[in-house]
């Protein structure tokens, strides 16, 4: 997040939820005449942070006396079940309001029902999801091991904001790491027989790239921990991405039957249909580039089983939610098709270097985009589990 336009700058008061947006100056005069609590926030754009306003430069603009005193140890203060009690009320009388959802987190923590607290945050996180304020309270208030399991608490950057990152990820174990790859993919690309095995195994790289960029690693997978969880690392991608291309398979042979039957075509089988179908193979592209991303998003994200990673329903809601960072990578791996698609028509008369060349771009590509989809995921693994798989197909 950024500071507002001009010299403005974000503030959250305390007790709300909302953002309001002053110049420095009228900031430094409402903290003087008490306007501002100290515990307010305010989202410095040099530190990139959200602070409480008597941990920035505008502490001194509080009388000493309004200054934060140094914590007390907690105890229980009479009237505090009371105010619980009261709270609740209003929260079941207004539950979509996140802010009461807070001070009852508040009032539980003076109560010292940390459990109690953690759940709050986590309902006002559930209304608001990535709310600064929610955040802030919860991070400075539970202890760490607690404060992490919170779902939608901070959302990471997006790819975007460092493409210098994303274009030298497939270096970034080196050359010996790229070539090595389009060395496999060379020795793979010469006989049809070899298109299944070619498949798998670029599918079991690409899933292990992008589950390796999800935990935040910024270099290529070395395939460590494989051995460790064969079912979850191994099994488990390679299972979806066998179904999901059974079922683009599927329709596009419904589709190239279709043509055989109305007589439109002359071809022996389907599968010259759509390879002599220019028409047919674009649409076959486009979609491989706006379904499998998704697909493997969802199956590198731990709460999706296995039928919702390749279920149609699931892959679409997923895709809606992301919208345009998801359509933006794709439109990213086009371009670098593409860009693959020119250079090697015009390479294409030499044969033993076209090969070579689209091996060595498809590495490139593969890397570069399991990569942008890692992240993807990072960004919208909370929200994925909260609003598509919490959908089940049967619900």
């Amino acid at each position: 997040m950024k500071s507002a336009t001009g010299n403005r700058f974000s503030v959250i008061p305390q007790g709300a939820l909302k953002e309001e947006y002053w110049e420095w100056a009228a900031i430094e005069e409402m903290c003087r005449a008490g306007k501002l609590s100290p515990r307010s926030l305010i989202f410095l754009p040099e530190e990139d942070a959200w602070k409480k306003l008597s941990e920035s430069r505008l502490a001194a603009c509080f009388p000493k006396s309004d200054a934060p005193a140094s914590p007390a140890p907690e105890t229980e203060a009479p009237g505090h079940q009371e105010e619980y009690d009261r709270v609740m009320e209003q929260i079941r009388t207004s539950p979509g309001d996140a802010g009461l959802r807070v001070t009852a987190a508040e009032i539980a923590l003076a109560m010292r029902k940390t459990e109690r607290a953690r759940d709050h945050f986590q309902e006002a996180l559930d209304i608001q999801p990535y709310q600064p304020r929610v955040a802030q309270e919860a991070k400075r208030n539970l202890p760490p091991a607690m404060w992490k399991t919170l779902k939608c608490l901070e959302k990471p950057a997006a790819v975007w904001d460092d493409p210098a990152a994303v274009l030298g990820f497939p270096y970034s174990r080196g050359p010996v790491y790229l070539a090595a790859a389009a060395a496999i993919l060379f020795g793979l690309s010469w006989s049809l027989w070899t298109i299944v095995p070619a498949y798998l195994v670029l599918s079991l790289w690409v899933a292990e790239t992008a589950f390796a960029a999800s935990r935040g690693e910024m270099r290529a997978p070395f395939w460590r921990g494989l051995a460790g969880d064969p079912l979850g690392r191994i099994a488990r991608p390679l299972a979806v991405a066998s179904l999901a291309a059974i079922e683009i398979v599927a329709v596009f042979w419904v589709i190239a039957e279709a043509h055989l039957l109305a007589r439109l075509s002359s071809e022996p089988n389907a599968f010259f249909v759509v390879w002599k179908s220019e028409l047919l193979i674009v649409l076959l592209a486009t979609v491989c580039l706006l379904y499998l991303p998704a697909v493997t998003i969802l199956s590198i994200t731990p709460a999706a089983r296995v039928t919702e990673a390749i279920d149609p329903r699931s892959v679409v809601r997923a895709i809606r939610l992301m919208e345009g960072e998801y359509l933006l990578s794709v439109l990213f791996a086009a371009v670098l098709f593409g860009v693959m698609w020119i250079v090697g028509a015009l390479l294409g008369k030499i044969p033993v270097v076209d090969r070579a060349f689209h091996a060595a771009a498809i590495a490139y590509i593969l890397l570069a985009g399991s990569f942008v989809f890692g992240r993807l995921q990072a960004r919208f693994r909370d929200d994925l589990e909260k609003r598509v798989l919490t959908r089940r197909s049967g619900s």
